[in-house]
């Protein structure tokens, strides 16, 4: 913009010495240069756009709109020449429609991609209106919520209406908005949003009396319009309204959408620099008039461009800016280094620590749309956006997971780009996990594999790089430490380096330790890795042990929420509750009860009601504990906690506790009521478990066994056994309860034994054998 005023304010300075002809030819010529100019730099951008419009760092960025909004900045800027020719009747009455269309277009376009991608991370197409409040902010997100949803029903009008009515049915029917909500229908949004805009430039064209028309006066050329300028009034409304639906659009809600997809920030400054040079161009137009057409064209020209450019460099521009850094592949810091100069030795993008500003903010805009990517269920994208930003820090601008990080490379990593690889490679072992389970054969095995590799890639790397001393939170790296432990206790994992197990294990909780031993609540989350691991390795009094130092520093109301808010469970919480199982196994009942007492009263309450799986994991030691020790009153304790706590909460609600949910309450509910009398849905307890139907993922038991120390299989086998014995013995469902129950039994058995059929789990093993005897005693008395 600067470079054009120079250049016109000099060609408008030398006029005198030139003939009025020359000087109208002359800045005609300038003009139309640099107008052709910017105008092709905004069709780049639009052919950039649409080159990478499969690059998932652009993908959600939606590069076809954003194409066509570059295209329609490109056309508005070509036809600002036609301000400096107002001898045709042609160009001044074109330009004014062609103009207000092109901006009109512009901020639909906007409008429509906010509501779109809004709509992607939201689980309906219309949004929930808040209730009614007097708060400015509160009001704020109700217009945006009202918007939101008109241009949801905006997106189901077709031409025809027996169509509308078959779609409308359709989306009816779907639950999910991410099938419904095609770029068709955001390109239905932005047309109709454009219709009132259109509608009114074709009266202004078709209307002689409206329409813009060359004159003569005194010599001077100039566009008039009978009805004078009121009906450009009209047209400025429509043409800003998309603009400021879009602002409120991209108001920060509650919505998911990311900061990296908003473009509040880019509306707003480029309003505001357009209203800048308004306020010194218009006076001045106003005092013109058309007499001066070289000055009047300039001014006008200049009055477009500044909210037209600003729009297409900050929200054009800086999307291709992400995948640029990924297409070259090489940091400057890096092409440096390589090249024998120091690395400090940078400009002022980078940081005196070595990292490049530049290439962390776009990883850090890479990152969002990862997580974007995963949100809406796409892992496979989510994966190749990590590998995108791991790239942008690779000599060789390409990162292969078989290979990683050169001990070079990490040795040259900055601070700040130390966080950021770290925390891909921990995000990404997530997204391969999440993998797993959609997986089978040679497929599953690489993604347990490519997992396994990136988290411990992220813990090889931050205690390889010297950045790492210069950080002041180290806190980064401690969810690979508490998701690699994760992974182990999966069954997946295999100890690296020729190490055994427990030796990996003892190592990694020995490591997170060290890590930790500043930062009081992750030091408790360190702590109760080691006694999982002890636990695993029934090393169960030296878990008591650290069971007992976690008591020492672990404060559930100041720790709890802090920890599960990081590490997803309130791990210590947990582990206290499991050291009664430990105890009861090691025949300490008092004990044992003392610390389900204790949980019950102290952690219990901390937990947050809403985590039914933390919830269950605490409960289960204390009503197994229960179970075992106080009988029928014991289990009548235990039916009301986890009633109470998780089984109503949670019953129409998807949990990875639904698993447990129904066969433990069953299983409670018959332990709690006399042996001698039937209880209340007793039938259909019956039914539901030799319906015949397998009602738990091997994963889930997997986990949970080694969690809880208790078999989900042996829970229905034991709820078997205890309805059978309510049963008289020549009852046929007696004898089906006895046998499922085996059956079960049978499924249980291997979670709890290895490959060469030795015993890992003996608590849980313990509690198995038990039921097992007492089922085949019955189906076979002696």
């Amino acid at each position: 913009m600067a470079f054009i005023i120079i250049v016109l304010l000099t060609t408008i300075g030398i006029s005198g010495n030139i003939s009025p002809q020359n000087d109208v030819e002359i800045f005609r010529i300038c003009l139309g240069l640099l107008l052709g100019l910017i105008a092709i730099v905004q069709l780049y951008l639009a052919a950039v756009l649409i080159k990478n419009r499969m690059n998932p760092l652009l993908e959600l960025s939606q590069p076809i709109p954003l194409s066509l909004f570059a295209i329609c900045g490109g056309i508005s800027t070509l036809v600002c020449f036609l301000f400096a020719l107002p001898e045709y009747d042609v160009s001044c009455a074109i330009r004014q429609p062609i103009i207000f269309v092109c901006l009109t277009i512009m901020g639909s376009i906007l409008v429509g991609k906010s509501w779109r991608i809004s709509c992607i991370l939201s689980p309906t197409t219309l949004f929930a209106a808040a209730s009614d409040s007097t708060n400015r902010k509160d009001k704020i997100q109700l217009v945006r919520i009202n918007i939101m949803n008109g241009l949801s029903k905006l997106s189901r009008i077709k031409c025809s209406m027996n169509r509308c009515k078959d779609r409308s049915r359709r989306l009816d029917r779907r639950s999910s908005i991410r099938c419904q909500v095609t770029l068709a229908d955001m390109m239905r949004v932005t047309s109709i949003l454009v219709i009132p805009q259109l509608i009114l430039q074709i009266i202004n064209l078709s209307l002689p009396s409206v329409r813009m028309q060359s004159i003569e006066m005194d010599g001077i050329h100039m566009c008039h319009s009978d009805i004078g300028y009121w009906f450009l009034l009209p047209s400025v409304v429509l043409a800003l309204t998309p603009f400021f639906m879009a602002l409120i659009v991209n108001i920060k809600s509650q919505s998911r959408m990311p900061d990296v997809l908003r473009e509040y920030n880019q509306i707003l400054n480029s309003m505001k620099v357009s209203t800048g040079v308004l306020c010194i161009t218009l006076p001045t137009i106003a005092m013109l008039s058309q007499s001066v057409t070289n000055v009047y064209s300039y001014l006008m020209s200049s009055s477009l461009l500044s909210f037209v450019l600003p729009l297409c460099h900050s929200i054009c521009w800086k999307k291709i800016r992400i995948i640029r850094k990924n297409t070259t592949g090489k940091r400057q810091s890096i092409q440096r280094a390589t090249s024998g100069l120091p690395t400090s030795t940078s400009s002022s993008t980078d940081s005196s620590d070595g990292d490049s500003l530049e290439t962390l903010q776009s990883a850090e805009e890479a990152a969002a749309m990862g997580q974007m990517y995963q949100n809406m269920g796409n892992t496979k994208k989510a994966i190749q956006v990590d590998f995108d930003i791991l790239s942008m820090f690779k000599e060789d601008g390409e990162f292969l997971p078989e290979e990683g990080f050169k001990t070079t490379e990490i040795r040259r990593l900055g601070p700040k780009t130390l966080q950021v690889v770290v925390s891909t490679l921990i995000v990404n072992a997530k997204h391969w996990n999440a993998c797993i389970h959609k997986c089978k054969g040679e497929e599953k095995d690489n993604c347990i594999r490519q997992s396994t590799k990136s988290c411990l890639d992220a813990l090889s790397i931050f205690e390889m790089s010297p950045a790492r001393l210069k950080l002041k939170d180290r806190s980064i790296v401690f969810p690979g430490y508490s998701y690699m432990a994760a992974l182990i206790k999966s069954g997946d994992v295999h100890a690296p380096n020729g190490m055994t197990l427990a030796e990996f294990q003892s190592d990694l909780s020995n490591r997170f330790m060290k890590e930790t031993q500043f930062a009081l609540y992750h030091h408790c989350r360190s702590l109760s890795l080691k006694a999982d691991f002890c636990g695993l390795n029934q090393q169960f009094d030296e878990a008591l042990g650290v069971i007992e130092e976690i008591k020492h520093i672990y404060n559930a109301p100041l720790h709890s929420k802090a920890i599960a808010d990081e590490y997803s469970l309130d791990h210590p919480g947990i582990f206290i509750s499991i050291s009664a199982l430990w105890l009861l196994y090691l025949e300490r009942q008092e004990e044992a009860l003392a610390v389900c007492n204790s949980v019950v009263d102290t952690i219990l309450p901390e937990f947050d009601g809403k985590d039914l799986l933390g919830l269950t994991l605490l409960l289960v030691p204390i009503i197994k504990v229960l179970l075992k020790t106080q009988g029928c009153e014991g289990a009548s304790r235990a039916r009301e906690l986890f009633q109470k706590h998780v089984f109503e909460p949670g019953r129409n609600k998807e949990s990875h506790a639904k698993s447990v949910m129904q066969p433990l309450m069953v299983l409670l509910t018959c332990c709690s009521t006399d042996i001698e009398s039937d209880f209340l849905g007793m039938e259909d307890d019956i039914e539901w478990i030799l319906n015949g139907e397998e009602k738990i993922v091997d994963w889930t038991d997997t986990v949970f066994t080694k969690h809880a120390n208790w078999n989900i299989y042996s829970i229905l086998a034991e709820a078997c056994l205890c309805l059978a014995k309510r049963l008289d013995s020549g009852n046929e469902k007696q004898r089906a309860l006895l046998e499922e129950g085996i059956r079960l039994s049978e499924l249980a058995e291997p979670k709890m034994k290895n490959n060469e059929g030795d015993v890992t789990l003996p608590i849980a093993y313990s509690f198995h054998v038990d039921v097992l005897s007492e089922l085949k005693c019955l189906i076979v008395p002696v």
